[in-house]
């Protein structure tokens, strides 16, 4: 019997921040950033972590992170509170940081059903009959709304046609790749969505569901 796969991976795609912490003292060196977000199968956050870049020099950054690990070199990341520097001679650093908050600006509740009964992802592994998975996207409205407002959501399923037969998803863009079909969804920025994924299916495994958050701004 295979693994069905749970893990889920949100990410938000944010360009150049120059916003400074009210906290802060000195400000933070303009960056790149990607924020990704680590869901269960149910679509409850296990953790969210920020993956930084910037250019070669003396580098300030503000994060409130309960872990942090430099991706590019061997060089010390210096933490004092929320601060975060480093001096770097490399063209591009990275370093990576696990945020204390659990929050997306969206919420998601991944459900599924097997010949119209409610069943959970690992017991979904091996198994064959009439297979739904919903995908419900709201605002979570303890976040800060400016990424619910102008990020687009597109969400995206894989499944194999060895295993999964008559794939219905109203209103998704279906591709083949392979002996795969890619199933996709796009959430406009602002919108809340309930999407649904129905196919027979027979010895099921699935990889993960990619959500990405896209700027449209």
């Amino acid at each position: 019997m295979r693994k069905f796969l749970s893990i889920f991976v949100a990410s938000l795609i944010i360009l150049i921040i120059l916003t400074i912490p009210v906290s802060s003292i000195e400000a933070p060196t303009q960056k790149e950033e990607v924020v990704y977000g680590l869901l269960t199968s149910d679509g409850m956050v296990q953790s969210i972590y920020v993956v930084n870049s910037f250019k070669s020099g003396m580098i300030t950054d503000y994060g409130d992170y309960n872990e942090v690990s430099n991706m590019t070199s061997s060089e010390k990341l210096n933490i004092s509170g929320d601060r975060i520097t480093v001096n770097t001679a490399d063209d591009k650093f990275y370093y990576q940081g696990t945020l204390q908050s659990k929050a997306l600006p969206w919420n998601i509740d991944i459900r599924y059903e097997l010949d119209s009964k409610e069943i959970s992802a690992p017991e979904l592994a091996g198994k064959a009959g009439a297979l739904k998975i919903e995908i419900s996207v709201t605002q979570n409205k303890a976040v800060n709304p400016v990424f619910y407002e102008n990020y687009m959501l597109q969400i995206s399923l894989t499944l194999n046609t060895d295993k999964c037969t008559d794939i219905i998803s109203p209103n998704a863009t279906i591709a083949s790749a392979g002996k795969n079909k890619v199933i996709a969804h796009s959430v406009l920025p602002g919108k809340d969505a309930n999407i649904s994924v129905s196919a027979d299916v027979e010895d099921f495994a699935m990889s993960s569901i990619e959500i990405a958050a896209i700027p449209l701004a």
